[in-house]
């Protein structure tokens, strides 16, 4: 092989060299930053373990054995989800699994005045550790048992919903609906509904052993709801719904996104009952 090809050999393997070099450096850059980023990974892994465990055992041998001297801000965490003053009167503290769970006895929520407007004789409360994530009250599971509601509308239109006013005219930025619906599960057991329409002139209308399950993920939502009307009335009612808001949503609870399916199962139904509380759209003899 004359000197001219070798040169020609030689010219032409130098880029080549040139690349694998750079090539054998990126990897071991790669392979460095990747090492690097795999122990950090790790260690910020075993410090949160370890912040996990302090946190879990500093609430099982500090906060929740002396649970009644924090009632004050528990009170106070609780009126601002659902957006009037709450009061306790007792609480008591255990663990479902590794979660915190609280037990309330005669919870009372306050009207504008300060004066009682719904109490709740049994309220169990587990605890969501998507609290310290999202700054906010997160349940896994809230139970109310033989809650008491009534809703009344005034011969001048005017809403009650436990003595409350609500004024449907007013704007609202719906935080305490989107709180509900940002809970894993509510659970209401054998409830009493009574609504009180003086505007139409009609009878109380009251409903037993209300019975309502809602269960709530990232978008899907899941309801189910029992009740017993009076047997003049109808047979009970079962209603089940299922739907759906848009990803990453601003207001959950707005209406206008949703879609999904509602069941309503009314049997045994005295339509002429009903039209004492409700206008038909054609008429009925």
């Amino acid at each position: 092989m004359s000197n001219s090809q070798l040169a020609q050999e030689k010219t032409a393997a130098t880029p080549l060299r040139r690349s694998w070099h750079f090539l054998r450096g990126c990897y071991r850059l790669a392979q460095g930053t990747f090492g690097v980023a795999i122990s950090f990974l790790f260690k910020a892994v075993v410090v949160g373990y370890f912040i996990f465990c302090a946190l879990i055992l500093g609430l099982r041998y500090l906060v929740l054995p002396n649970i009644e001297g924090y009632k004050p801000q528990i009170e106070e965490l609780a009126g601002r989800a659902v957006g009037t003053p709450v009061s306790i009167g007792a609480l008591h503290a255990s663990w479902s699994g590794l979660r915190p769970r609280l037990a309330l006895d005669t919870v009372v929520i306050h009207d504008d005045a300060g004066q009682p407007a719904l109490t709740l004789p049994r309220v169990d409360a587990t605890l969501s550790w998507l609290t310290l994530l999202v700054g906010e009250l997160r349940l896994n599971s809230l139970e109310i048992d033989r809650p008491e509601l009534e809703i009344r509308r005034e011969r001048d239109g005017r809403i009650f919903v436990a003595g409350i006013p609500i004024d449907p005219g007013r704007k609202s930025d719906d935080g305490g609906a989107d709180w509900v619906l940002s809970q894993h599960e509510i659970h209401i057991r054998n409830g009493r509904l009574r609504w009180d329409d003086r505007m139409r002139a009609a009878p109380a209308l009251v409903l037993d052993q209300v019975d309502l399950i809602l269960r709530n993920g990232w978008r899907t939502h899941r309801l189910a709801l029992q009740a017993r009307p009076p047997t003049d009335v109808a047979a009970p009612l079962d209603v089940r719904a299922v739907f759906q808001h848009p990803p990453f949503a601003q207001k959950i609870s707005d209406p206008r996104g949703w879609h999904g399916e509602l069941y309503v199962d009314v049997r045994d139904t005295d339509l002429a009952v009903w039209r004492a509380y409700v206008d038909y759209p054609i008429e009925l003899q």
